[in-house]
């Protein structure tokens, strides 16, 4: 960008959820049952007809705000400042609005910020871009001990559109799974610094809500999102920790990581061809419970998002 007057601008055109999160969204051979295309809008700025202009008037913004500046990345080691711009969330997104688990279609354009400009001479030509995604809202492991073990949980991603969340447990929902990584922090032998060592991780379990009277919601309405679970046995724990040589006292912590689903294997059903909830959701269910995407399959999988390494309390 050469004149310093000028800025790079954004503007939302389309949002569509992630086909991945829920079987609603899984691919369909009939176009009717997809999810209908997004209604694109037109630029917002007053089409100027007929504009009168004269000498000394003072400065004028108009559509200035038909689109959202773009933040210019400061330079840390590498490139030029102004050479490389943040993209702001969408208006109204917070860093944890379930949207962000979807895709939007951006309309990006060079226009003028500081200098004079009429509403329709402010942008440049536009440049489409689909499928962007914006960082997931964060994963957060839960982490709790006991004398039985170490319990941890956390939210499955939960996507939603036109504001309703779109998440069936009855069509085998959710689709993506949550791995339980529980490591030990080993202290170097020059006494540096501590060392996260893998002790074994966990494939979680869904939490089902309680059995209760009335009979709860199947849908888990205890919590806006599902939630995954595991337990690791304190007896395996010891064993773990005797193998490497280190004391039971050694301070623990737990990593959670979802991954995206395995190979969809979409079958038809029925002469019109479609393909029901429960194939779409239950064709990759064995192929995903016997891999191990953290392990010996390490790469096989995409890591949607990772937790923070949380700390195990110690034993009330």
């Amino acid at each position: 960008m050469a004149d310093p007057d000028d800025n790079y601008f954004a503007r939302v055109l389309a949002y569509g959820p992630d086909p991945l999160l829920a079987a609603d969204l899984l691919p369909q051979p009939l176009a009717s049952e997809m999810l209908p295309e997004a209604t694109e809008p037109v630029l917002p700025i007053d089409p100027e007809p007929v504009r009168q202009i004269f000498s000394g008037q003072s400065a004028d913004y108009s559509g200035l705000d038909a689109m959202t500046q773009m933040v210019p990345a400061s330079s840390i080691g590498v490139g030029k400042s102004g050479a490389f711009f943040l993209l702001p969330l969408p208006s109204g997104m917070t860093p944890e609005s379930l949207e962000l688990f979807g895709f939007w279609t951006y309309e990006f354009r060079l226009g003028h910020v500081t200098k004079w400009s009429t509403a329709q001479g402010r942008y440049g030509r536009p440049l489409r871009v689909t499928g962007i995604q914006h960082p997931s809202p964060h994963l957060i492991c839960a982490v709790n001990r006991r004398a039985e073990g170490i319990q941890a949980s956390a939210p499955y991603a939960n996507t939603v559109y036109n504001g309703q969340r779109v998440y069936d447990f009855l069509a085998g929902d959710p689709q993506t799974r949550i791995w339980f990584m529980l490591y030990a922090q080993v202290l170097q032998a020059d006494a540096a610094s501590y060392r996260n060592v893998l002790l074994t991780h966990k494939l979680g379990a869904t939490l089902r809500n309680p059995d209760i009277n009335p009979a709860p919601n199947p849908q888990h309405s205890f919590n806006r999102d599902p939630i995954a679970g595991v337990t690791f046995a304190q007896s395996a724990i010891k064993d773990f920790l005797k193998v490497l040589g280190l004391p039971a006292s050694t301070p623990l912590s737990v990593l959670a990581i979802e991954v995206l689903p395995g190979p969809l294997r979409l079958e038809p059903a029925g002469p019109a061809g479609a393909v029901t909830k429960s194939a779409a959701a239950d064709a990759p269910t064995s192929v995903r419970e016997q891999e191990d995407p953290l392990g010996a399959n390490l790469g096989l999988r995409r890591i949607l998002r990772t937790s923070p390494l949380t700390a195990v309390p110690e034993i009330c």
